[in-house]
């Protein structure tokens, strides 16, 4: 899988009105578009095998990390 970049993310979130520091780290970010788009914010945390969100724009990348 691509590595997830921090200007795309950063992109995706202005793009839905996400507001962020400019030190925010990827995963929080992640976690405040995965809330924006009215999903469990669970990015890479312990609930990634029972989030159900499998829709999630996020789920490969976050399977991904919880497999490392």
């Amino acid at each position: 899988m691509e590595k997830l970049k921090i200007n795309e993310i950063r992109n995706k979130a202005r793009d839905m009105g996400v507001t962020f520091a400019r030190h925010t780290h990827k995963t929080e970010l992640i976690q405040a578009i995965q809330a924006a788009e009215g999903n469990c914010s669970c990015f890479a945390t312990p609930k990634v095998g029972s989030c159900g969100q499998e829709g999630c724009c996020w789920r490969g990348a976050c399977l991904e990390i919880a497999g490392s």
